[in-house]
């Protein structure tokens, strides 16, 4: 099962897809996100995303934000982010 994930910092939308799994640093250690969570807000830290989608594993490292979760709608706000190999 999937969910709706994005990915937006000040210089627009990085990402915007249909995801299995999203791993986050948040403000109180790693979060794993997956379908069908509760809804659910968080601060994230500076640190590592890594998203799955169906064919491939995206990795980003992103600054301070938030996370929200509702619905299988979630979105992450950062000051930065950059897509990392």
């Amino acid at each position: 099962m999937n969910f709706n994930f994005d990915i937006i910092s000040p210089k627009g939308k990085l990402f915007s897809g249909d995801v299995k799994q999203v791993t986050l640093p948040s403000s109180t250690g790693e979060l794993t996100i997956l379908a069908r969570h509760m809804p659910f807000v968080c601060c994230i830290n500076i640190g590592k995303v890594e998203v799955r989608t169906e064919k491939e594993i995206l990795k980003y490292s992103t600054g301070k934000g938030f996370f929200s979760i509702e619905e299988n709608q979630s979105t992450l706000l950062v000051e930065d982010v950059l897509s990392t190999p």
